[in-house]
């Protein structure tokens, strides 16, 4: 998503230090002004994952007089639920269906306030990283596996880099025994997922290609992706001067990647 967005801005359509709220108008919570892009790419935007689905629950307690179904209840069950919600929030009327559900229920989260101020501390952020996508997609008019095709990995010759897996590639695609956490969704829902926070799919050959891009200073093969300025910005750590990280210590996260990994002495 860093390089993604340093694509965009590098074309002048996006400027990483702009509030998130500037490219998603409904991100309305209170302190949400001071929320910028480049802090959600280092996690450092103070929303907490586990804290937005809690703001959600407090919201249904207080708002809808409705019997709530249980978390794992289907779909179906929820309809009235997110029905009665978009008439309160006065969104416009939609049919029944997940994307009414997941719409809704963002427009929810997102209207709550992030738990801490952003740049505090460094909190491995999914919804961060969704906000991220959406900001692409927004602006450059694409879904997020077309524009990724066209800027990065059509010019970087990455053939087998996708959010959207081909079928052909499906049973290359390297699933997870079922006794292991998490396996229907590596086994079966990532597949056709676009998440711009666990949707890549790719091997090795290609992230070795990606690696040597950043290595190259923006440029592969005589192909140039991006500026040497911004790969200077991609790869500095923004969270040095941070508290310790609960993801293991001293940690650094640039813009290239969104995994914390230890800085270097």
């Amino acid at each position: 998503m860093g390089v993604l967005l340093s694509i965009l801005q590098e074309e002048g359509l996006v400027d990483l230090n702009h509030p998130v709220r500037w490219y998603i108008p409904e991100f309305t919570g209170d302190a949400n002004y001071s929320v910028r892009i480049w802090h959600l790419l280092t996690h450092t935007s103070g929303i907490i994952d586990d804290d937005f689905r809690k703001n959600f629950g407090e919201y249904l307690k207080k708002n809808i007089e409705l019997p709530i179904p249980d978390e794992d209840a289907p779909d179906e069950a929820w309809y009235d639920i997110y029905i009665k919600i978009r008439e309160l929030m006065g969104l416009p009327y939609m049919e029944p269906s997940k994307q009414m559900t997941h719409e809704t229920y963002r427009t929810v989260c997102l209207a709550s306030a992030p738990t801490h101020k952003p740049q505090k501390i460094m909190s491995y952020c999914n919804i961060g990283y969704q906000l991220a996508m959406d900001i692409i997609n927004r602006v450059s008019g694409k879904r997020i596996d077309e524009f990724a095709s066209e800027k990065l990995f059509d010019p970087l010759n990455m053939k087998d880099s996708h959010f959207i897996l081909p079928k052909e590639k499906h049973s290359r695609f390297v699933t997870r025994g079922d006794e292991y956490i998490g396996s229907d969704w590596l086994n079966k829902g990532i597949l056709d997922s676009e998440s711009g926070s666990g949707g890549l799919k790719s091997t090795v050959n290609d992230l070795t290609r990606f690696g040597q891009m950043i290595l190259n200073q923006g440029k592969l093969d005589g192909v140039r992706v991006l500026s040497s300025a911004s790969i200077r910005e991609i790869m500095s750590d923004y969270n040095a001067k941070l508290p310790p990280s609960e993801y293991d210590g001293d940690v650094a996260v640039t813009l290239v990647q969104n995994v914390p990994r230890r800085s270097r002495p």
